[in-house]
């Protein structure tokens, strides 16, 4: 299934979606949920916002797009959705909200512990700039 990868449009206050493999920005949402997530900081972009003081798209979280409201289309793009996910908030999966910071992670973490995220089974991103992410218990 096609990929997507968001993250947070500071100029419009909302998320903004493009697709993983072109890069081409597809539109704008209130909130994104996500399945098989992966959380990405590019190295070189992280190094460039310190060096720089100056902030940059260089994070993102990626996965398919269950989910979205409030979405706005960018240039008549549009995106695959995979629909409702059966067990997504089954009782094997806790939420926990997560974090990312330049100025103090290499990578996302979990907000509470501060422990290095890499995955997930899914991610909602919410229209107050809020990460969840679902993991499986074990």
């Amino acid at each position: 299934m096609k990929r997507y990868q968001v993250y947070k449009n500071l100029h419009k206050n909302c998320w903004s979606i493009r697709d993983a493999k072109t890069k081409h920005v597809v539109g704008h949402a209130d909130t994104v949920q996500l399945f098989q997530v992966k959380y990405k900081v590019s190295k070189a972009g992280r190094e460039r916002v310190l060096r720089d003081q100056r902030k940059s798209v260089h994070a993102v979280v990626e996965g398919e797009i269950v989910s979205v409201s409030g979405f706005t289309s960018f240039k008549g793009r549009s995106f695959q959705s995979h629909g409702v996910y059966p067990n997504l908030y089954s009782d094997r999966v806790y939420l926990e909200e997560l974090t990312y910071n330049p100025y103090r992670f290499t990578h996302f973490v979990k907000k509470m512990s501060e422990n290095l995220v890499l995955n997930s089974r899914m991610a909602t991103l919410d229209r107050h700039g809020k990460l969840t992410g679902g993991f499986q218990s074990i």
